[in-house]
């Protein structure tokens, strides 16, 4: 779960989902989805200024994969970092 300006984004199986801050229920409408990769999918989570970023441990078997996504979805650039990639911070 993470909060990004007046939403807050969660991941729930392999579904991406959004409410708003002063919502009372959560949404039960993914923004999006992603292919399932057993249990390393969202190993990592994490958005900043409108975009999402998915950290992949790929099975902590070899470099994890993180992916940057827009809230609709759209892959934007995939990386190849260390094991187990968790955690995602703005550099501003």
């Amino acid at each position: 779960m993470d909060i990004d300006g007046d939403k807050i984004y969660y991941t729930k199986g392999t579904g991406v989902y959004a409410m708003a801050l002063n919502a009372t229920t959560f949404s039960e409408t993914p923004l999006f989805s992603v292919t399932d990769n057993s249990w390393s999918t969202f190993y990592g989570f994490g958005v900043i200024n409108d975009k999402i970023y998915s950290g992949d441990a790929n099975g902590f078997t070899a470099g994890g994969i993180v992916k940057i996504l827009s809230t609709t979805g759209a892959e934007l650039k995939t990386v190849t970092v260390g094991k187990g990639p968790n955690g995602f911070y703005s550099n501003n």
